[in-house]
C-alpha cells in the first residue's frame, strides 16, 4: 500500500464512511485491506494499515436511517 504523505491543493484525503449494518461492514473492510481497528465506544471506529490511521467508520445514526439514507 502506498503511503501519501502530501496532498496537491483539492485532493480528497480522508474517507469516512458510514453503515446500517456496521459489525458486518467493519470486519469486511478489515479482512479484504487487512486493516486494524481501533474502536470509540460501539458506534465508531478508525481503520489503522501499519499504525497510521487510513479512514473512518461508523454506525449509521437511527434518525438517517428513518429518513432512508442508504449506506456509505
Amino acid at each position: 500500500m502506498v503511503k501519501v504523505t502530501k496532498y496537491p491543493h483539492g485532493t480528497i484525503s480522508w474517507m469516512d464512511g458510514i453503515s446500517t449494518q456496521f459489525e458486518a461492514d467493519r470486519d469486511f473492510y478489515q479482512t479484504v485491506f487487512g486493516w486494524d481497528v481501533e474502536m470509540f465506544g460501539e458506534v465508531y471506529c478508525l481503520f489503522k494499515k501499519e499504525g497510521d490511521t487510513v479512514a473512518g467508520f461508523g454506525r449509521m445514526p437511527d434518525a438517517m436511517r428513518a429518513d432512508g439514507v442508504k449506506s456509505q
